[in-house]
Order: C-alpha cells, then sequence, then structure tokens
C-alpha cells in the first residue's frame, strides 16, 4: 500500500450527499461551521457563483470547478447581491434534497465528508482548496466521476443517495491525488513524503503502527542519525516524530474502537502501547476520554 492509502484508511471517509441546487438571479446560501471532523465540498456543474470565506479573498468558481474546505471553515456562495430572495426546498422519497430557485443557472451538488476529527491527512491540507476546471494536468477521472455523481443526483433509480455518498469519498480522493500532482510545496505529511529519506521512515511507521517504535528506529529507517533525524522532520512536518508517532497510533486505535469488537487491550497491543494502562492514560491525556468511553460514545 502507498502512504496515502493508509492515511486514507486511518481517516475513516464518509461521503454525504446533502444537496442538489439549482438557482437563477440573486442568491446566498450560508454555511455555518460544522463539528470537528467534517470537510464540505461544491461541484459546480453548470453557471457560476462566488466564494467568501471571513478573512480570505472571495473566489469565483465556473461550471467543473470543484471546491474543498477540509475543516468546513465558515462560507458563503453567493450570486449577483441577495435581497432576501426565497430559495425553495424540495425533498421527495428516493430523490436527493434540492434547493431551487427559478430555472437555469447555476447547477451544483454540495456535501460533506466524515472523517475522524483532526485526522493527519485532513490537517495538512489547506483552508480551501479549489481545483479549477482549467487547471493543468489529467482531470479524466475528476471528470469522470462528477458526470457520474451529477446522473445519480438527478436520477430516481434503486439506492442513489447511496451511490453518491460512496462516489463522495472517491471524488475526496481523486482531488487530493490532482492537489498533491499539482503543487511543489506541501505541508505536513505531504511534505515528509517528497523527501525520500523521511518518506522511508513514514512508510515504514504507517506499515506496522503496533511495532515498539523508538525515535532512534525511525532514524535508522531513513538512513539518518537521530539528532538530524529528529531535526529535519520536525522542520519538515512542524511536529516532533515522538509526537507524530502517537498521533497515527491514536488514529488507528479510534479505528479500531469504532469499527471493530475487539478487546481494548488487544486494540492497545495492535497501535505499539506494552499495557492497556499505558494505552488509556495516553489516549485520554490527548483525546480528553478513556477508550471505553470513547467507543461507547460512538456506538450511542
Amino acid at each position: 500500500m502507498h502512504a496515502f492509502d493508509h492515511l486514507i484508511a486511518l481517516a475513516n471517509l464518509r461521503g454525504i450527499l446533502d444537496l442538489h441546487c439549482q438557482l437563477q438571479g440573486d442568491w446566498a446560501l450560508d454555511h455555518p461551521p460544522l463539528p470537528a471532523g467534517q470537510a464540505s465540498y461544491h461541484l459546480i456543474l453548470a453557471g457560476e457563483c462566488r466564494l467568501e470565506v471571513p478573512g480570505q479573498t472571495p473566489l469565483a468558481l465556473h461550471a467543473g470547478d470543484i471546491v474543498l474546505l477540509p475543516r468546513s471553515a465558515v462560507h458563503v456562495l453567493t450570486a449577483g447581491k441577495p435581497r432576501n430572495a426565497a430559495v425553495r426546498r424540495v425533498e421527495q422519497p428516493g430523490r436527493i434534497t434540492q434547493l431551487r430557485q427559478g430555472q437555469g443557472g447555476l447547477d451544483m451538488l454540495c456535501g460533506r465528508i466524515q472523517y475522524t476529527p483532526h485526522a493527519t491527512l485532513l490537517e495538512a491540507l489547506p483552508e480551501v482548496l479549489l481545483i479549477n476546471a482549467s487547471a493543468p494536468g489529467n482531470r479524466e477521472r475528476l471528470d469522470a466521476i462528477i458526470a457520474l455523481m451529477r446522473l445519480e443526483a438527478e436520477g430516481e433509480q434503486l439506492a442513489n443517495q447511496s451511490v453518491v455518498d460512496g462516489l463522495s469519498v472517491i471524488l475526496f480522493t481523486l482531488v487530493l491525488r490532482h492537489f498533491c500532482e499539482q503543487q511543489q510545496h506541501l505541508p505536513g505529511v505531504f511534505a515528509l513524503l517528497q523527501d525520500k529519506r523521511l518518506a522511508k521512515a513514514v512508510m515504514a511507521l504507517l506499515a506496522d503502527l503496533g511495532r515498539t517504535w523508538s525515535v532512534e528506529a525511525l532514524a535508522a529507517t531513513a538512513s539518518m542519525s537521530r539528532s538530524t533525524f529528529v531535526r529535519t522532520f520536525t522542520a519538515t512536518a512542524g511536529i516532533a516524530p515522538a509526537a507524530w508517532l502517537i498521533q497515527l497510533r491514536l488514529e488507528r486505535a479510534q479505528l479500531l474502537l469504532q469499527q471493530s469488537a475487539t478487546a481494548i487491550g488487544e486494540i492497545a497491543l495492535a497501535v505499539g502501547y506494552p499495557t492497556l494502562s499505558s494505552f488509556s492514560r495516553v489516549f485520554r491525556q490527548q483525546l480528553g476520554e478513556t477508550p471505553a468511553h470513547y467507543r461507547q460514545r460512538l456506538r450511542g
């Protein structure tokens, strides 16, 4: 598996298509902040609008553009000069919820990607990630997924919602791939993977989080001295290797607690902690609750 495959698995992505919007004239859609662990996305199928994020220059969006807000920052999508224009919400059994105003104009899909809060993969992304329709690079797969999402959003076939929700995760993954291929200077884990020596340590760590890793062992994997490894890793990723190791182990633990019935003591061993008490102590220090309470809360 590639490092990105491991990181995507740790993030535990789930997609939800919320709205199919068909809007004309002057309108505005406010998007308040969402709870931690949710990203917002918007696909412009036709027409154009503006994306306004506090503290940032407004972005003009056109047909074919894809915008992702990894941490669901407060934002507004708007066109013209809205004056309390009425937007009609249409909900029908077996259909994607629609927002309508007039005929023609903007055609847009809006949804969310749910993930483990503070997942390494999402934390490394910018507040707003825009893929322009005119951007360089191969968009063949992206365009194919968008076309299929549009077809399902407009259809009335069995399980349309389940199909577009699943396609949302594929869309996110392709957007991430496109972003990484087009950017020269990437932050966080992406920067680590661009460094050939550090990437060896990252890959080894992701492939075996249950191993009792030491900083010395990671440095050896990267063919570096301990001091050089710690200095280079911290400067590149913005976090010390020991702290990053804890972060990844807890991401894996959260995934196992949520998706399996494995005993917590066994999960502790699977993520590199020799005892249940040491695992529970770190889990509570970092996440503010015990592993048992975390599992119980998520399962209701």
